[in-house]
């Protein structure tokens, strides 16, 4: 990743964490069932923004879900941003960085004897109020 765009991607979450604190900020229509609020972030190999959103749980609407919603009603267990950010790391198809783009990434790696999945996109959603990318979809122990 180039410098220019790293400094674009750091004053664009510093700008949406700006927003998304002002007063009178409007959140996301909530009949569309997100809850876009970031629990953490974690940062990728190139800098790469990853937020871990409440999100939403699985449904018809949004597909599988993501964040913390599909995480904990999925999978029955939510990894600490630590073990997110090291799955990632660690992975042979994460660790070098991440592609821009619309696509999800599944990172597949070993974490505490045991193999662990995170998949995520930097894919930004015009829904979402603070204009940063939809981050971590799951993140599982197998």
């Amino acid at each position: 990743m180039s410098l220019t765009k790293a400094r674009t991607r750091i004053l664009g979450s510093i700008l949406g964490c700006v927003i998304a604190v002002a007063p009178g900020n409007a959140q996301a229509d909530p009949s569309d069932g997100i809850d876009w609020h970031i629990r953490g972030t974690v940062q990728g190999p190139m800098g790469e923004d990853l937020p871990l959103r409440e999100g939403i749980h699985d449904d018809r609407t949004w597909g599988s879900g993501f964040g913390v919603r599909h995480i904990e009603e999925g999978h029955g267990y939510l990894p600490s941003l630590s073990e997110i950010e090291e799955g990632i790391r660690q992975s042979k198809e994460c660790g070098n960085g991440l592609p821009d783009g619309d696509q999800k990434v599944v990172c597949n790696s070993e974490l505490q004897g045991h193999k662990f999945r995170v998949v995520v996109t930097q894919r930004v959603d015009n829904r979402c109020p603070d204009g940063r990318p939809v981050g971590i979809i799951t993140a599982f122990f197998e």
